[in-house]
């Protein structure tokens, strides 16, 4: 936990029509659009948050603490971009005791529609023997540039963290910098989030000299992406990008061994700021809170309803299985209180990544979207030969949302894949080994990726319905992709249960049954099977 505290600061003065900044006012600018200012622009160095005049001319006292200042986008414009990076925010470069001046430039955004291509989890390392960049380069990037490409409008894209490997930067030589580069070819610029994995572990370095190690490890994430969190606004919703992986440092065993170690959380000094941030956003605006690490976790489904813990971080595991008992401490306490801070607003969406699978969880009033991996569960275990699906049957993929006005739709594509097809995986779970969960008795099982508790799943046979039910249950696709991999970590992305999982027993063996699901937008997809199918590791 940060100690490190800073006083708000604001002043501007108007002398003979040029702005004269205040004794102590050590970073000034201003912000315009086609030559001039614009009025109410929120400013913040990460501490201090203040707007900017009717003359678009802002001043702050500013300890430099994170050496950046960044504007929350307004919603009627968009900024320039560097490569993949908005250019939202400045580096700050001068000591704490001289005056830096960052300027921004806005472009206006016309109308409140848009679309947002969010994915998470990329862990790209550079090295040719896991072939992480050609499996990329031959399943996400190509998917998404052209549906970007495609995509008429205004259109942004988010990264929910985990862009490198931080035990491969210095093996690998692969970082941020290479990461940007592979990357160049997407059409937008992307607003990023850290992941714990974008953290510089730094190896050899003595971190027993570190006053804040968390400050420290993100120093190369805020030289080459920017703030580890920051806000913008585009149409009507306010943005929160936020950086919930609090890094400790790492410690050594009596054998040697390093480990370096996180909470994962938000600390006082960032929760601070969400506060002054958010004194600059109108009561009633709907919020989208970015972070890595999820708040919450479907944890299991029991007579029929889900179970949801407060905040994944520390559930206590029984088996295999969450047993939903959570430990109280700093990373509950601290999503405790950004509920708080939200509460005068409108509704709030939280998009995560950080668990490689699909989950959306419906919570005290808020869906939070845990985003499913690029990389499935890693690329290493993929292969270039492998299927590309996460430890719950998901397929690599990404999130598209659609806003209009003050509402907000999503859906999931996969890579390679139309939405329509998309949506679920049917198993005949007479056919599949009992290895792989198969069982006896006409059993049909339904893997709806995207669910949440708005969608309806129907099963039918010769045109008669059967009764469905939800289950927290196991991919076998996944449990067949898995089991040859990595003999030399037995217990690495080992299959997990899921509630996105349904069940229905056909009446005979080999008669054709049709799915059919429903999402909470009135989309409806439709998957026949017909059986006996078979079980096997290109099965769609």
């Amino acid at each position: 936990m940060r100690s490190f505290i800073s006083t708000l600061v604001v002043a501007a003065v108007l002398f003979l029509g040029s702005f004269v900044p205040a004794a102590g006012q050590n970073v000034v600018g201003k912000v315009t659009c086609d030559g001039h200012g614009v009025k109410g622009v929120v400013v913040s160095d990460g501490v201090a948050v203040t707007a900017t005049d009717r003359y678009g001319r802002y001043s702050m006292e500013s300890d430099k603490y994170f050496g950046t200042i960044f504007i929350s986008v307004p919603g009627g414009y968009d900024v320039p971009s560097h490569g993949l990076i908005p250019c939202h925010f400045a580096r700050l470069t001068k000591p704490a005791g001289k005056c830096d001046t960052a300027d921004f430039t806005l472009s206006k955004a016309v109308g409140n529609r848009f679309k947002l291509f969010v994915f998470a989890d990329l862990h790209l390392t550079g090295n040719a023997a896991v072939g992480d960049i050609r499996q990329m380069d031959s399943t996400f990037l190509p998917d998404i540039v052209e549906n970007m490409k495609d995509t008429k409008g205004r259109k942004y894209a988010i990264c929910l963290g985990d862009m490198t490997t931080d035990n491969k930067w210095y093996v690998d030589k692969f970082a941020l910098p290479e990461y940007l580069d592979a990357m160049k070819s997407l059409p937008l610029p992307v607003y990023h989030i850290m992941g714990n994995h974008d953290n510089d572990m730094r190896p050899g370095y003595d971190w027993s000299s570190v006053s804040d190690p968390d400050a420290f490890a993100s120093e190369a994430y805020r030289k080459y992406i920017g703030p580890s969190y920051y806000s913008f606004n585009i149409g009507k919703f306010h943005f929160l990008m936020l950086d919930d992986i609090i890094a400790q440092g790492p410690s050594e065993d009596e054998n040697g061994k390093v480990t370096y170690h996180f909470h994962y959380g938000l600390d006082s000094l960032q929760l601070k700021w969400v506060e002054r941030d958010m004194a600059f956003v109108s009561h009633g605006t709907p919020v989208i809170v970015c972070l890595h690490v999820p708040m919450h976790v479907n944890s299991d489904v029991i007579d029929g309803s889900v179970r949801v813990c407060r905040s994944q971080a520390e559930f206590v595991k029984s088996g295999e299985k969450p047993s939903g008992r959570m430990a109280k401490h700093e990373a509950d306490m601290s999503f405790d209180r950004l509920f708080e801070i939200l509460k005068p607003y409108g509704k709030v969406s939280i998009l995560s990544g950080h668990r490689h699978k699909t989950d959306n969880i419906v919570y005290e009033g808020t869906i939070e979207h845990n985003v499913a991996s690029v990389s499935a569960v890693s690329w290493m275990l993929n292969g270039p030969e492998s299927r590309i699906v996460c430890e719950d049957g998901t397929p690599g993929g990404y999130q598209i949302f659609e806003a209009d006005g003050k509402n907000l739709k999503w859906v999931f594509k996969a890579c390679g894949e139309d939405v329509p097809d998309s949506q679920m995986r049917v198993y005949d779970m007479n056919s599949v080994p009992s290895e792989y969960g198969g069982t006896s008795g006409n059993r049909i099982l339904v893997n709806v990726f995207n669910w949440d508790p708005q969608w309806t799943v129907r099963v039918f046979e010769k045109g008669k319905e059967l009764k469905t039910k939800q289950v927290y249950a196991k991919d076998p696709l996944y449990s067949l992709i898995r089991k040859p991999r990595l003999p030399q970590r037995p217990k690495a992305f080992l299959p997990t249960k899921s509630v996105h999982m349904f069940e229905a027993f056909a009446t005979t063996p080999d008669g054709e049954v049709e799915v059919v699901v429903t999402d909470r937008f009135g989309n409806v997809y439709r998957q026949e099977l017909a059986r006996p199918a078979a079980f096997s590791w290109d099965m769609k």
